[in-house]
């Protein structure tokens, strides 16, 4: 069973931002860090126990978890 990841708007900009700039110094690292971070993302989906709570997991009725 896979679940629903969603970035928020300010975490999508930070990593849009980090990765132009690096790929303006090596296009090749920030191809490899793409696919890293979304080699990431797929495993927070498919096994979202192997992340942690997040700290704000209390607030919300679902449970949040948080890839570092």
């Amino acid at each position: 069973m896979s679940f629903r990841v969603r970035l928020t708007k300010d975490a999508e900009t930070d990593f849009e931002q980090r990765l132009t700039a690096l790929a303006e110094h090596s296009p090749e690292a920030a191809l490899r860090l793409n696919d890293r971070f979304e080699e990431a993302l797929f495993r927070l989906r498919d096994f979202p126990s192997s992340c942690g709570l997040a700290y704000e997991n209390s607030a919300f009725s679902e449970e949040l978890r948080h890839l570092l």
